[in-house]
């Protein structure tokens, strides 16, 4: 359970955070190339096209798919019609499947990556991988790291949403509902002294306000980014540094077609 005046305030903080990282990032050379869904393709990697590409919507539709879902299942359970959400373990079951969900979603990693390595050094990766059996390491490893260093607020939000011992439970069913106390019990603490053998419903509705929230508004703040794109150099073309078939960084122009929401590039 989470009080509406709670849901608003955390709802405050993250989509703060969320402005914060991009406002950091809005100035970056590369910028435009993460905005236009710059990526590198595998299979195209011997052929005339070449590997790398403009608008390239992959992982955006994997990602638009639970987000559907995951609005849907919101605009149900947390509309607040009374001053307080309600559990019950039919909803909290639904919830720790879509927490799963985001925190093992490999394009969502890759557009958290993506944006911090924009923090730290202002290049955009084209070309970025994350293995199925290292999702949680790339996270604490590669991700929280490095957007410590910038002090950013984003990294408060993130240790508020993702829990490791919670997201192995809920992989490995390591964890059920107490029957008689408003409870889930964790089975995955014993080996580590720092985890915790139970976690009340309202704390674990934090841990999923956090983290849906902050998902669903770095996509959705993606999307204004784009609507503010300038009209003029939208349709001249952004001045940009793309990748050719030899890796090589080379100047190139990204365009901007609103009405259709579709970018395309070229190399000069």
């Amino acid at each position: 359970m989470i009080w509406k005046y709670e849901f608003e305030r955390i709802n405050f903080i993250v989509e703060q955070a969320v402005k914060e990282i991009y406002q950091k990032i809005e100035n970056c050379p590369d910028y435009i190339s993460f905005l236009a869904f710059g990526d590198y393709i595998e299979k195209n990697k011997d052929t005339n096209i070449g590997p790398y590409a403009i608008d390239n919507r992959t992982d955006g539709f994997k990602d638009d798919a639970w987000l559907r879902v995951l609005i849907t299942f919101l605009n149900s359970s947390y509309n607040f019609s009374s001053e307080n959400t309600s559990d019950s373990k039919e909803s909290i079951f639904f919830e720790t499947m879509l927490y799963l969900h985001i925190w093992e979603s490999r394009p969502y990693l890759r557009f958290l990556k993506r944006i911090t390595n924009l923090v730290a050094t202002g290049e955009y990766l084209w070309k970025l991988e994350v293995k199925d059996r290292s999702k949680s390491v790339f996270l604490e490893q590669q991700i929280l790291p490095v957007l410590e260093k910038q002090k950013l607020k984003i990294v408060d939000i993130i240790q508020k949403g993702y829990n490791k011992q919670v997201r192995d439970a809920i992989a490995h069913n390591e964890y059920w509902h107490s029957w008689s106390r408003p409870k889930i019990i964790f089975e995955n603490y014993k080996l580590n002294p720092e985890r915790k053998d139970e976690f009340h419903y309202n704390e674990w509705t934090k841990i999923f306000v956090y983290t849906f929230l902050l998902a669903y508004h770095m996509r959705n703040y993606f999307e204004l980014q784009k609507k503010k794109l300038d009209d003029i150099k939208c349709k001249n073309g952004f001045e940009v540094k793309l990748m050719d078939k030899k890796n090589t960084k080379v100047d190139g122009l990204i365009f901007f077609d609103k009405k259709k929401d579709k970018f395309s590039g070229k190399i000069k």
